[in-house]
């Protein structure tokens, strides 16, 4: 088990779903993508977009096809992994959200569009 990865830089509490999903990559690295690891990357995709279609060649897109071709591989270590599909999350999702990890001490779900901030 990997040691659990700070999402705040510099005592900054604002983090992009890009940052924590390449974050998260690095815990799960090695782990296949599945129907349901592409299902929350788009929950995210969408969230950090603001678009409620997959944009093609983005994050959700990619953790879908790999999703759809791991079904179809009989050997994990020819899987394509979480790592692989996370990693670069930051420069697929354009123009998308941040969110509040922390504020006054109160955990938060919140997000704002860059554009948009709240």
């Amino acid at each position: 088990m990997s040691a659990p990865v700070s999402l705040k830089s510099g005592g900054d509490d604002l983090v992009t779903i890009g940052e924590a999903l390449e974050a998260a990559a690095l815990s799960v690295a090695e782990k296949p993508v599945e129907q349901s690891d592409a299902a929350a990357i788009q929950v995210a995709e969408v969230r950090a977009t603001g678009r409620v279609q997959v944009i093609p060649g983005g994050v959700a897109a990619k953790a879908q096809g790999a999703a759809s071709q791991n079904a179809r591989t009989r050997h994990d270590e020819e899987k394509t992994k979480l790592g692989d599909v996370l990693m670069d999350a930051s420069s697929l999702l354009r123009n998308e959200a941040i969110c509040y990890v922390e504020f006054n001490g109160i955990r938060r779900n919140t997000c704002f569009h860059k554009e948009n901030p709240v």
